[in-house]
């Protein structure tokens, strides 16, 4: 029951396989060039152009993360960015909003009704354009000064390295952390690295190549956590998440070399513009301009 649950798909045919792995694609070299995760992408697109509802949607998506993030832990773990004191702390709190943040989404399926998916693309927009916001800001780094956990008075307080500023920390502030990234994943099938990164370097003070790897190595734990609770209730689709994890493989490494060849405020500015034609799109939809499930 069980395993019929977690391996039943909704991919119609090789034609819809040879999209979803287009649209991977697309991801990767998106999460090659920025290096991000792309659940803040995929999870509306898999709604607007392949019908799938927001439960099925985000558990899919976060399959296809969990896959993305093992191979970047490793990675990142090779070149000594994952800080795993951080990621244990970080890790305890990003569970619990993995399944917080699910309950909140069911809640508001219940509540909602028809309007639910509405809501649910007011909440991409607004999303979506404050990450369009930050990023054009530029990158953001520490400047040798002290995190906000560092100054939060809530004991008992931990150290994750040598340095200064990562010297008696908050270690309920580090859970916190987590937890706001956990609703983020559980709620809206969201990665976080776009968002997440920069709170670890604000409020924790890590360097942001640590940050990086630090936040795949709780994405990883609390996505696989996140997959198989909706996989037990039938909201995960291997047959979509592998199919984007073969395009997006490809497409990392494209990314990755055309990365190397942009300046990073050009970068900066085309993720911007990303960005926002998937908020114009999710616009859209939400006006009618795009037919929604079931539509003819």
């Amino acid at each position: 029951m069980v395993a019929s649950a977690l391996f039943e798909t909704t991919v119609s045919g090789w034609s819809e396989v040879a999209l979803l792995g287009a649209m991977g694609l697309i991801l990767g070299i998106v999460s090659g060039l920025f290096g991000v995760g792309g659940g803040f992408l995929s999870t509306p697109l898999l709604n607007i152009f392949f019908r799938k509802d927001y439960p099925l949607a985000i558990g899919t998506t976060l399959s296809f993360i969990l896959g993305t993030s093992a191979v970047g832990v490793a990675s990142h773990w090779r070149l000594g960015h994952v800080n795993l004191k951080a990621v244990a702390l970080i890790a305890i709190g990003s569970i619990a909003g993995v399944l917080v943040g699910d309950a909140v989404l069911h809640v508001m399926q219940a509540q909602f009704g028809q309007q639910y998916t509405n809501v649910m693309h007011v909440l991409f927009i607004v999303l979506l354009m404050a990450v369009a916001l930050r990023i054009t800001r530029g990158q953001v780094t520490n400047k040798d000064r002290d995190g906000l956990l560092k100054r939060l008075p809530i004991g008992p307080h931990v150290d994750l390295g040598n340095d200064r500023h990562l010297k008696h920390l908050s270690a309920p502030g580090l859970a916190g952390v987590g937890f706001c990234g956990g609703m983020l994943a559980g709620g809206m099938g969201i990665g976080g690295g776009v968002l997440i990164v920069p709170i670890l370097v604000v409020t924790v003070g890590l360097p942001v190549h640590e940050a990086i790897g630090t936040s795949l190595g709780v994405l990883l734990l609390s996505a696989t956590v996140a997959v198989v609770k909706k996989g037990w209730v039938g909201e995960v689709d291997l047959g979509i998440g592998m199919s984007l994890l073969i395009g997006s493989s490809i497409g990392a490494q494209i990314g990755v070399s055309i990365c190397n060849k942009l300046h990073a405020h050009r970068l900066r500015r085309y993720f911007a513009y990303l960005v926002c034609l998937v908020a114009a799109m999710i616009a859209a939809k939400l006006a009618g301009l795009i037919p929604g499930p079931g539509a003819p």
